[in-house]
């Protein structure tokens, strides 16, 4: 099946960085990776502490964008589900 998706939908995925992953999915990861095309394979990255991952995002994204939660200087997320929690009562 994989083969198929890889001939018929090639270059579908631009990037997928995964942050604060737990470490049972890097060792899902592991065996999961070996059934991708390595071009895939090179497109994902999964992160666990704001060290590794901060560096990688920042490289892609403007830290303005990035959440504060994350270490960058965007907006606070927790901040927005409270308020949107707010709404709907």
């Amino acid at each position: 099946m994989s083969d198929v998706d890889n001939d018929q939908y090639p270059e579908r995925l631009g990037s997928l960085v995964v942050v604060n992953a737990p470490k049972a999915l890097a060792v899902s990861w592991a065996i999961i990776r070996s059934w991708l095309d390595k071009r895939t394979q090179q497109k994902i990255q999964i992160l666990h502490g704001r060290d590794e991952y901060l560096p990688v995002l920042t490289a892609m994204i403007d830290e303005d964008v990035i959440p504060v939660e994350y270490g960058g200087k965007g907006e606070n997320l927790k901040g927005k589900k409270e308020a949107q929690m707010g709404e709907s009562e």
